[in-house]
C-alpha cells in the first residue's frame, strides 16, 4: 500500500476529491483508541447477507397469506377503527399495479407480496395499512430504510421505540421486523388520526414474530461518529439515486451481486454520509473503483468525496460540501473510511 504525506494529501484532494482507484493514498490519522468494533447481541451469529434471489412467485402460499392476515387489527381491536375494505394481496409482478412507478425498486429488494387494507375510524378518519413481505430479513430492512430515508423524508422522520426498527413522520409511519416492512399512513389530519397511526404500528409490531438480527455487513458503518438508526441497505443503483444522488449513471457498479450500506455521521462540527460496498469479487471492486475515480475526477465542482478500496470492498464518504470547504474536517473523513475498512476486515467481508 502506498502512503503519501498528509500535506501532500491535502493538495491532492483539493485538486481531485477522491482516493485512487485502487489502494488508499493515505493512512487516515487515528482518533485515539476509539475504533472499537460496534456490535450487538446477535452480530456474532448473524448470517452473511445474501444476494438477490430468484423472481418471486405470483401467489403467496395459504400459510403465508393466513399469517399476514393475522397481523392486521380486527374491527375494534384498536378502539373506534374497523375495516372499510377487505385485505387485498398483490404478489410478485402485481406490485406494479399497486405502486405506480416504484415497483422496480421493490422487486430489486426481492419483493414477494404485499397485503393492504383500509380502516375508518372516529371523525371519519381513514388509515391505510400495507405489510410487505420480502425474501430475506436484510431485504425487508432495506425497503424499510428506503421508504424512511428516500426523497425528502430523511430530516422529517423520527425513530419510535418498537422492535426492531420503526419511525413516524407526521401522518406516516413504518416499521421493520423479520421479513416484513410495514407502512401505516393517513391522507387527512383529522382528530385522533396521528395517535392512531402509532397505535396501528404498535399492534402490527406485536403480531409479527421476532427474528434474528441483521447480517454483519450492516455493522460496517457502526463506527465512531455514526448516528444510530440511520443505516440504509442498498440493493440497486435506482435505490441509491433516491437515497443519495451521485450520478445518472451507475458509477459505483452496483449489481445483483453487490451489498451496499450507508450511514450518517456527526463528529465535532462535521456532518457527512459514509458508505461501504461489498462486491462479489476483488476484480469487480477494482473495476468499480477505477470507474468511480474517473467519474470523480471528471468534475471538480461536485461534492467532495473520498474512498478507499480494500480487497472486494470500497468504503467512502460523501461530504455534501465543495472540496475547498472540507479542509478542517479531512482527518475525520480519512479516519472514518479507515474504521469502516477495519470493520470489513473484522467481519471478514473483504
Amino acid at each position: 500500500m502506498r502512503i503519501l504525506a498528509l500535506a501532500a494529501l491535502a493538495a491532492l484532494f483539493l485538486a481531485a476529491p477522491a482516493y485512487s482507484a485502487d489502494e488508499a493514498k493515505a493512512a487516515p490519522p487515528a482518533r485515539g483508541a476509539a475504533s472499537a468494533v460496534a456490535s450487538s447481541a446477535s452480530a456474532a451469529s448473524a448470517p452473511a447477507a445474501s444476494a438477490p434471489a430468484a423472481p418471486a412467485v405470483e401467489t403467496p402460499s395459504p400459510a403465508v397469506e393466513n399469517e399476514m392476515r393475522g397481523f392486521f387489527p380486527k374491527p375494534q381491536e384498536i378502539a373506534g377503527w374497523a375495516f372499510s375494505a377487505d385485505i387485498t394481496f398483490y404478489p410478485g409482478q402485481k406490485i406494479y399495479d399497486f405502486i405506480d412507478g416504484a415497483g422496480e425498486v421493490y422487486m430489486k429488494y426481492n419483493f414477494e407480496t404485499v397485503a393492504a387494507a383500509e380502516y375508518t375510524g372516529p371523525n371519519d378518519g381513514t388509515i391505510d395499512v400495507e405489510i410487505y413481505r420480502m425474501k430475506t430479513v436484510e431485504d425487508a430492512y432495506g425497503i424499510y430504510s428506503y421508504t424512511r430515508f428516500s426523497g425528502s423524508s430523511t430530516t422529517k422522520s423520527e425513530a419510535i421505540d418498537l422492535p426492531r426498527a420503526a419511525y413516524i413522520s407526521g401522518l406516516v409511519g413504518g416499521l421493520w421486523k423479520d421479513v416484513y416492512c410495514v407502512k401505516v399512513y393517513a391522507l387527512e389530519d383529522k382528530p385522533g388520526v396521528a395517535a392512531a397511526v402509532k397505535d396501528f404500528l404498535a399492534f402490527v409490531s406485536k403480531k409479527i414474530p421476532r427474528a434474528p438480527g441483521l447480517p454483519d455487513v450492516f455493522r460496517v458503518v457502526e463506527v465512531e461518529g455514526y448516528v444510530k438508526g440511520t443505516t440504509r441497505f442498498v440493493r440497486c443503483d435506482l435505490a441509491l439515486k433516491n437515497l443519495h444522488f451521485v450520478s445518472e449513471d451507475n458509477v459505483l457498479g452496483l449489481s445483483e451481486g453487490t451489498l451496499m450500506v450507508i450511514g450518517d455521521f456527526k463528529f465535532r462540527t462535521a456532518s457527512f454520509t459514509g458508505f461501504t460496498v461489498i462486491y462479489p469479487t476483488e476484480d469487480a471492486a477494482k473495476a468499480a473503483a477505477t470507474g468511480f475515480a474517473k467519474f470523480l475526477g471528471s468534475d471538480k465542482s461536485r461534492e467532495a468525496t473520498w474512498f478507499k478500496r480494500s480487497g472486494r470492498a470500497i468504503a467512502g464518504v460523501w461530504t455534501g460540501l465543495k472540496p475547498s470547504e472540507t479542509q478542517d474536517s479531512q482527518d475525520v473523513m480519512y479516519s472514518t473510511i479507515q474504521m469502516m475498512i477495519d470493520q470489513v476486515k473484522t467481519y471478514q467481508l473483504n
